[in-house]
């Protein structure tokens, strides 16, 4: 299957949800029960049994994770510049803004849409990269917030580090989708083997989370309307559909990254703005709408940028 039908398939799996949500085929909150389930059970099985069994080569993790969260770097701060200089909004709005403009949905649409063009292989690259994507950015929003506060008045002294670190892992370890990636972590090096029943089931599970995962996030799409602050949001889906991509291209020339490992971090680099930028700015009570825009634009604009950044990484790697 090209690029193009592989493409076409995927995004026609969020268009089903999309549209089941859109015409009310499925009950009110049948799409967060769904999403619910995909991140918290079908997701964490799929990452499990990718980690415990994945043959990963040749792949030099350093390499793979310095081209891929250095074009997140690149793009936090630049987005954050933007909407602070350029929008005059405040420190907290810019923690959002750099977090919408760099969160790639990894999860959701980055695994079955890595599996689909890349096979197995490419999922278990992709699983690197996820390793320590959570942690990553789930740490440096709690922090930049915090000196966010303190710079907007809202806070006189930022919390003891240990503190901070303390409520980081807590909230780590509660997280379902960290478990199973821990787990298949753990159980990589054990000397032992699932018994046949749990590896049935773990394969079930996973094998149904692509699909799922797709049909809910066209679901969760529809709960997010064009809101205000529609130029911000441009501007960041700008940045991270084509900015970021762009950023991710010229590391993995400079950093000499295999073909395949650089395909792999060109397109997940390319992947629209997850969910999780939203839940963090509910959470720090700022910058819902550009959040929230920004993940409804990129979705949408994806399979053309999706398209255009594959034909790049194929033609030049």
């Amino acid at each position: 299957m090209g690029i193009v039908n592989t493409l076409a398939l995927v995004f026609a799996l969020v268009a089903i949800g999309y549209l089941l949500a859109l015409r009310g085929i499925l009950r009110e909150g049948a799409g967060e029960a769904l999403g619910d389930f995909v991140v918290a059970v079908a997701i964490p099985a799929l990452l499990f049994r990718t980690l415990s069994q994945a043959d990963f080569g040749d792949v030099k993790p350093l390499t793979l994770w310095s081209a891929y969260f250095t074009s997140i770097l690149c793009t936090w701060v630049v987005a954050t510049l933007v909407i602070r200089r350029g929008f005059g909004r405040d420190a907290r709005s810019g923690v959002v803004a750099g977090l919408s403009a760099s969160f790639s949905n990894l999860l959701l649409l980055g695994f079955p849409v890595i599996f689909a063009l890349f096979g197995q292989a490419g999922t278990e690259t992709l699983s690197l990269i996820l390793a320590i994507h959570m942690p990553i950015m789930l740490t440096s929003s709690v922090i930049l917030n915090e000196r966010a506060e303190m710079l907007d008045g809202l806070r006189e002294h930022q919390s003891s580090p240990a503190t901070t670190l303390l409520r980081i892992v807590k909230s780590l370890l509660s997280n379902p989708l960290v478990l199973g990636i821990l787990a298949g972590v753990i159980w990589r090096f054990l000397p032992l083997e699932l018994p046949d029943f749990l590896s049935e089931l773990v394969d079930r599970l996973a094998a149904v989370a692509g699909t799922l995962a797709l049909i809910s996030l066209g679901l969760s799409l529809r709960r997010f309307g064009i809101a205000r602050n529609v130029p911000q949001a441009a501007t960041m889906t700008a940045l991270k559909l084509l900015f970021m991509p762009s950023v991710a291209t010229v590391l993995a020339l400079a950093i000499g990254l295999s073909p395949f490992q650089a395909e792999i971090v060109i397109v997940a680099a390319a992947m629209p703005t997850g969910v999780n930028p939203y839940l963090m700015a509910a959470r720090f009570g700022t910058g819902e709408a550009i959040a929230s825009n920004a993940l409804l634009l990129s979705t949408l604009a994806a399979p053309l940028t999706l398209l255009f950044w594959s034909f790049v990484a194929r033609t030049l790697f």
